[in-house]
């Protein structure tokens, strides 16, 4: 087990845990954090501790961590800033492995904080103690089920981990990434990085079996080198998604407000982010986009895609999407165009895209997709104007205008789509190249999309999103190409 391993394995899978200000106060973040531990059924124990209450959430609380009867792996601490200090002292004292300092009031506030900061951390040092934050949103860990953050969270679990230097905006990005279908491992809000920073975490889930991809939201690098030569280490292995945060003047005054963060220049990181292998995000959009694709699609041998549309529209901008991106939308072979016109109408466009034409049933689209896929000339597929067949059948019966016979042709046209969706999973795995879907319909919409969700496939909302995320996998591909020449 290496050192890294050992020091955070008690935060992300704890046997036993502590909540010191556990609330029954529905508006104090207390209560919410122990709401979400229990909600999503935290496999550990879980012992309130609050100085006052005998019980929390129908759980016996004590008034302190040094009274809990069993020994305790991590703490999670939200309790004023000026009585951080006492409680980690307390913690030192009862043999307890790693805190989470939820509590906000240290460097960020000013000079009175940054010594109250200097001092947990000190008190901290003298027990071995690793220390998340403090001023974070907390921590998750699908593994143990654990949901110890201030948002309303259900587990989704799945191969991403996620390194967040925002709290808010970790955990929005990650409930958008969750309605889209994606999962995670393990999340992390850094907050103003007293103890840990985030080339740590970087190095725990580069060696972490649960993770399949690293994603991280950064404002600022205490030590740059060794961020970029940790990225460089854990990128040969899986992916790492980075979004920047402060590359302007004006960013770069906020990070330092909301984080204490040193931000640096958008020239220097972006050509440092290349060279370490880290694939660089430019929006909250894009870090789930790209971590999703990387998590749950094959990697493409090239460049070239197909593109089954079932609107010239969509067929249209997907094309353009993908040569904006450095992706090449090929001709057919006339042996493809050949196939395919045994199924579509004779007015269908003959060419990549492949315009279905408003034709839509199983075996037809089954046709296109799988004569796409066949080619040699062909690296990967995009999808677009899928699931809006169950998004009708679901809602045509709620029209007072409709009556049960007139509904019952889209609850059929539905069946079809759901067998199209089992027949794009079936795909996937039979050709073993990227297929990319586009919707602007979610599994919570659709069903048909649902079920592509269940099998790792998500949704893009857009053809440029699901192109941007396609020419991603062709970079992480490349990478990995040049990485195995070096080694030779």
């Amino acid at each position: 087990m290496t050192i890294i391993k050992k020091q955070l394995d008690p935060i992300f899978n704890p046997k036993s845990l502590a909540l010191v200000g556990a609330s029954n106060n529905v508006l104090k973040w207390g209560w919410i954090i122990q709401h979400n531990i229990m909600w999503n059924r935290y496999r550990g124990r879980l012992y309130p501790v609050n100085r006052s209450e005998n019980k929390v959430l129908g759980l016996r609380a004590y008034s302190s961590i040094k009274y809990v009867p069993n020994p305790i792996d991590l703490a999670v601490i939200v309790v004023p800033a000026q009585s951080v200090t006492q409680v980690v002292d307390e913690c030192v004292e009862s043999g307890v492995k790693a805190c989470v300092v939820i509590s906000s009031g240290f460097k960020e506030s000013g000079q009175e904080g940054a010594k109250l900061e200097k001092e947990l951390v000190n008190a901290a040092k003298r027990g071995g103690i690793r220390v998340v934050g403090p001023n974070c949103m907390g921590v998750l860990s699908s593994p143990v089920s654990l949901v110890a953050v201030m948002s309303l969270i259900q587990l989704r679990p799945g191969p991403v981990s996620f390194i967040s230097q925002s709290g808010n905006l970790g955990t929005l990005a990650m409930w958008n990434a969750m309605k889209m279908g994606l999962g995670f491992s393990k999340f992390v809000s850094t907050g103003n990085e007293a103890d840990l920073h985030c080339e740590d975490y970087m190095e725990y889930f580069g060696e972490d079996p649960e993770t399949s991809v690293v994603a991280c939201y950064i404002e600022g690098f205490s030590d740059a080198r060794r961020f970029l030569r940790v990225a460089s280490e854990v990128s040969t292995k899986k992916p790492v998604v980075v979004l920047k945060g402060g590359v302007t003047q004006a960013g770069s005054r906020a990070a330092r407000a909301h984080s204490g963060a040193l931000a640096s220049t958008e020239g220097i990181f972006t050509a440092a982010f290349k060279q370490s292998g880290v694939i660089k995000a430019e929006s909250e959009d894009e870090l789930v986009d790209y971590a999703g694709a990387l998590a749950s699609q094959p990697l493409p041998k090239g460049n070239k895609v197909g593109i089954l549309s079932l609107g010239g529209g969509w067929g249209v901008l997907a094309s353009d999407s993908c040569e904006k991106h450095g992706l090449v939308v090929p001709p057919l072979s006339q042996e493809a165009i050949d196939k395919i016109s045994r199924v579509l109408p004779p007015y269908w466009s003959k060419g990549n895209p492949v315009d279905t034409v408003a034709k839509f049933d199983a075996a037809t689209l089954r046709v296109c997709m799988e004569t796409l896929l066949e080619l040699p000339s062909i690296d990967s597929m995009i999808i677009a104007g899928f699931g809006v067949y169950s998004y009708f059948a679901d809602e045509i019966p709620k029209s007072h205008l409709a009556s049960k016979e007139q509904a019952e042709p889209f609850r059929l046209v539905k069946v079809v789509e759901e067998e199209v969706a089992k027949n794009i999973a079936e795909s996937r795995v039979k050709y073993g190249k990227p297929i990319i879907v586009v919707t602007r319909l979610t599994g919570e919409e659709s069903s048909s999309v649902m079920m592509l969700e269940s099998t790792g496939i998500l949704p893009y909302s857009t053809p440029q999103r699901a192109a941007k995320a396609l020419s991603k996998l062709v970079e992480r591909k490349r990478l990995l190409e040049s990485h195995r020449k070096e080694i030779n």
